[in-house]
């Protein structure tokens, strides 16, 4: 599986997500810091990446209307890291990457 960690992420998750097998990649190190989140959206699916970030409001939208992966029919995942912002440590970030890569499994696709 391909990952596109957003850059409100430790980079670090890029390192947990190669050790299981997966390829990730790092928004600012590839070139893309800043990037509007719909065109964050656009990169991670044009480069059939799941799109990894703690911004799930933006990307998954609110009850009322939805965000930019939901004006896609189809497209390869996001994994969304919530929690509290006083819990956003790079331990805690590190630890929620590890669950959710156990509940997808190890099967790189």
């Amino acid at each position: 599986m391909r990952f596109l960690i957003d850059e409100c992420l430790p980079p670090e998750l890029v390192k947990i997500a190669e050790a299981r097998g997966h390829e990730a990649s790092f928004v600012p190190w590839v070139g893309k810091a800043g990037l509007k989140d719909w065109n964050l959206a656009l990169l991670a699916i044009n480069g059939n990446m799941v799109l990894v970030t703690n911004n799930s409001k933006d990307f998954r939208g609110e009850r009322s209307r939805g965000g930019h992966t939901t004006k896609e029919q189809i497209h390869p995942g996001l994994v969304c890291l919530n929690c509290h912002p006083a819990q956003r440590d790079r331990t805690t970030l590190a630890q929620l990457f590890e669950v959710a890569l156990e509940e997808i499994g190890t099967t790189n696709i």
